[in-house]
């Protein structure tokens, strides 16, 4: 086979078989058509050779691209086969692997929703307990906010009573240094706190405040209506001792519905001298007041009183300086002198 060409010889059996086949069946059409063409010169058999020889060619080469469509082909059809076979083992796998997954996550869910139906009940436990302690806790509560407030309501009761009581005995004090006759009628109803009588046989109901803040209008109302109650009674006086009277300046006049007049009168940052001083005067004037019968005598003399109510709040405001000032003075006297004992021990010691 040495004789035969490289490329030949480079062909598996199978082609060299088909090249030898190929070579003679042209020899045989050759032979075939030789006797067709012996009249035919030279440079035309040539020809008819040459387009012979493409033709085979081309069958050929469409011989060969066949073969390697069914090669490809098979390779194609293997690759599928091992797709499908690939495709059928994974899913094998997978649906093994999903029973256990599903296997073991339900597992795992039951677990868990045991675990979450325990803290259910254990929650649900602790909120029952605490809405139990919280409605216990609530009622204590209510119990000792009510025994507060009723608390609250006794002591401001009792205090009440007791600050009233110190009032009265604190105006009592005061008409106990006035030239007047007085009776404490402070258990009596519709009374007043203490009834006051002139030596000319006028008399008046004096109620005293000793709050904290200024005394109200049902104050003043609840004293109008202890007048007219009365008709044994003038006229009367409202004494706050440590504040002032709401809407009212110091020594105003108002009257009741029996058009009886009541004073009102604020010993509200007074000495006791000139607490003492401001009920006589309050009662003298009030007594004046009762004897003139002139509606202008009587308004002159309401404008008298708030004259003189008004340089007894002057003197008041006057002494509250002068106190202020001495206090001044002394602290520096008292910083001098405290100044001058360093030099007094030096001079002592030399």
């Amino acid at each position: 086979m040495e004789h035969f060409p490289k490329d030949f010889q480079e062909k598996s059996k199978q082609d060299q078989v088909q090249i030898v086949k190929l070579g003679l069946y042209c020899w045989s059409i050759v032979e075939q058509h030789m006797d067709e063409q012996k009249e035919l010169d030279l440079s035309e058999i040539q020809k008819l050779m040459k387009e012979k020889g493409r033709e085979e060619g081309r069958k050929q080469q469409q011989f060969e691209h066949e073969q390697e469509i069914k090669r490809f082909q098979s390779q194609l059809k293997f690759a599928e086969m091992e797709k499908e076979h690939v495709e059928q083992r994974l899913k094998k796998e997978f649906e093994q692997e999903k029973q256990y997954l599903v296997k073991t996550t339900r597992v795992d869910v039951e677990k868990e929703f045991q675990a979450l139906r325990e803290e259910n009940i254990r929650l649900k436990t602790k909120q029952e307990n605490e809405e139990s302690l919280l409605s216990t806790c609530k009622l204590q509560t209510d119990q000792i906010l009510e025994l507060k407030q009723k608390l609250e309501t006794l002591e401001k009761t009792k205090s009440s009573a007791t600050i009233g009581k110190e009032g009265e005995h604190y105006i009592e004090t005061l008409l106990g240094k006035l030239p007047y006759e007085y009776d404490m009628t402070q258990y009596k109803p519709e009374k007043g706190d203490i009834r006051v009588t002139t030596k000319k046989g006028k008399s008046f109901i004096v109620d005293s405040k000793k709050y904290k803040t200024n005394v109200g209008k049902k104050e003043k109302e609840k004293l109008a209506r202890d007048v007219d109650s009365d008709a044994t009674v003038c006229g009367g006086i409202l004494i706050s001792i440590n504040t002032k009277i709401t809407h009212q300046d110091h020594g105003d006049i108002i009257f009741t519905e029996n058009n009886k007049p009541i004073l009102l009168v604020s010993l509200m940052g007074m000495t006791l001298d000139a607490q003492i001083e401001a009920l006589h005067i309050s009662i003298k004037l009030l007594e004046q007041y009762i004897h003139l019968h002139e509606q202008k005598e009587r308004a002159d003399l309401v404008e008298k009183i708030k004259q003189a109510m008004s340089v007894v709040k002057e003197s008041i405001q006057r002494f509250t300086n002068i106190e202020k000032n001495a206090k001044k003075i002394l602290e520096d006297a008292k910083a001098g002198v405290d100044k001058l004992e360093p030099l007094q021990k030096l001079l002592m010691n030399n």
